[in-house]
């Protein structure tokens, strides 16, 4: 193994296939020799790193091919204690209406076939050449796939028509495979670098040749009118057409959103920092999906868990009922009274919870499903939630394509019953949702699985910034409240970019890049 950074390429580096068999990956559209130069057998070494924290790294390497970092930005227990950094993917897949694209070593290929497919496929051929990991206790990373899955791929997993306009380019799925990360603990305050040896090397040579990058100041950036894909009294008249639906038995509930569109100048990287400022997450992330063939930046700050996976543990974390926070303490306590006595709310949540149970039954040990919190309530930097644990033991034979199929995109984002709930929602929102209301996270070389519910997330892609809001339509709706609700949530977006909502006084205010993060 390497020893120093004597000789590091600033390019893409690969390792020629050594040991996978062949036939543990199936993909029409790839070949033998593609196989061999996109998959690799190798050990899996940790070291522990003492250079930076993950912002700081994260801040080193901006600019590099993919970046991502997954950002527990803020930290509450276990929820939202790790951080994972990472760079340079040794391949990547991308998925859009018209195919698959697999770009590493071998060249660009088109694969044929569902992108669901192809992409569990990918994984668990990574994931049979990692050699045992030797990890620090608890160690959530080990090298792996990170990236998003667009809410839209849930047309696949369903099989529906598509009949929403997409007016961004974005993939529908964008993971790379990373063979080294920064891995950060937040409660410990250290971090480690773990991943195949020589990958490793690699990652430390690039953190230690760009220190003291993270103290660079932020670029000075911009963002005009946010207008909304639909207007304020668009948006009432799919509420009520909605409950048309309900009062009809075709659903209980279905979640509804609006988009709001932006010009900037705003560098992605810097106006992410920008926003952890303002709205710090447990599962916020930076993602940089752009490449040869197109993609976008991707914002978070969502404070949703979608599906964790260890070993046969498998947990989801739904979010439903929320109030905006209150500008004096004692309006901020009334709020979240309010919430909490909601009879409204509550059944929604209890749609929702009922939903998820159904949702992990279908690939869980017989009566293993359990509901270890219900209804919590969650406070963030703009909003209070209820929230709700839901978890199970998986089937042994259950893989990573069947756990998706089984619980994508999210209830809470959904509706109830989802497959209808998820017709009405291609029915009544004009433009796609893209990475919003899909799934941002990792799958780890050696197994587990943590996903968000990617909301609060933004996107951006050719000076344009996306951003989607919504919320739970029940019978008793009211579609005046559920508008001032969608604009209650973004809010902190909005402040991030320094601009107004529509029917809100315009935000002039400074947010630094990196503020204080505590609730």
């Amino acid at each position: 193994m390497a020893s120093s950074c004597e000789g590091l390429s600033s390019r893409r580096t690969f390792v020629p296939f050594a040991g996978l068999p062949v036939q543990r990956l199936r993909l029409p559209g790839l070949h033998r020799t593609d196989i061999g130069r996109c998959f690799v057998s190798a050990p899996i070494t940790v070291e522990l790193w003492l250079g930076c924290d993950a912002a700081a790294g994260a801040a080193r390497l901006r600019g590099r091919p993919g970046l991502a970092w997954l950002d527990s930005a803020l930290v509450e227990g276990n929820l939202g204690r790790w951080s994972v950094v990472a760079s340079d993917p040794r391949w990547t897949l991308t998925a859009y209406e018209d195919g698959v694209l697999l770009e590493c070593a071998g060249g660009p290929r088109r694969l044929t076939g569902g992108a669901l497919h192809a992409f569990a496929r990918l994984i668990e051929a990574e994931q049979s050449a990692a050699l045992p990991v030797h990890a620090p206790a608890g160690l959530p990373f080990a090298g792996g796939a990170i990236g998003y899955l667009g809410f839209e791929l849930g047309r696949e997993v369903e099989r529906l028509p598509a009949t929403t306009r997409d007016d961004t380019g974005a993939p529908v799925l964008a993971f790379g495979w990373y063979d080294a990360a920064l891995v950060w603990d937040g409660l410990a305050q250290r971090g480690w670098l773990v991943g195949r040896p020589e990958a490793v090397v690699a990652l430390r040579c690039r953190l230690e040749a760009a220190a003291g990058r993270e103290a660079d100041a932020p670029r000075a950036g911009s963002a005009g009118l946010l207008r909304p894909n639909l207007t304020r009294q668009a948006y009432l008249s799919a509420v009520q057409r909605a409950r048309a639906y309900i009062a009809a038995g075709d659903i209980y509930q279905v979640n509804l959103t609006q988009r709001f569109s932006a010009l900037t100048d705003y560098d992605g990287f810097d106006l992410y920092r920008r926003l952890r400022s303002v709205s710090p997450a447990p599962f916020a992330a930076y993602l940089d999906v752009r490449g040869a063939f197109g993609g976008v930046e991707v914002l978070s700050s969502s404070p949703e868990r979608f599906l964790r996976v260890d070993g046969s543990h498998i947990e989801t974390r739904p979010i439903k009922g929320t109030r905006p926070r209150g500008v004096t303490p004692a309006e901020d306590a009334r709020l979240a009274a309010e919430l909490r006595a909601s009879k409204k709310d509550l059944a929604e949540h209890v749609m929702i919870v009922d939903l998820e149970r159904n949702d992990l039954g279908r690939i869980a040990v017989p009566g293993s499903v359990r509901v270890p919190s219900f209804a919590a309530l969650e406070s963030y930097r703009q909003v209070h939630h209820l929230v709700s644990t839901v978890e199970a033991e998986r089937t042994p034979d259950v893989g990573l394509e069947a756990t998706l199929r089984a619980t994508f995109p999210g209830g809470s984002i959904s509706g109830a019953p989802k497959v209808r709930a998820l017709e009405i929602i291609d029915e009544l929102e004009p433009t796609v949702r893209g990475v919003y209301c899909g799934s941002i996270g990792y799958i780890s070389a050696h197994g587990r699985i943590d996903l968000n519910i990617a909301i609060r997330t933004i996107t951006l892609a050719d000076g344009v910034a996306h951003l989607h809001v919504g919320g739970a339509i029940v019978h008793d709706s009211d579609p005046d409240a559920e508008y001032d609700e969608t604009l209650a949530k973004a809010r902190g977006m909005a402040r991030a970019l320094g601009v107004a909502l529509p029917d809100e006084a315009a935000v002039v205010e400074h947010v630094p890049a990196e503020a204080p993060v505590h609730p």
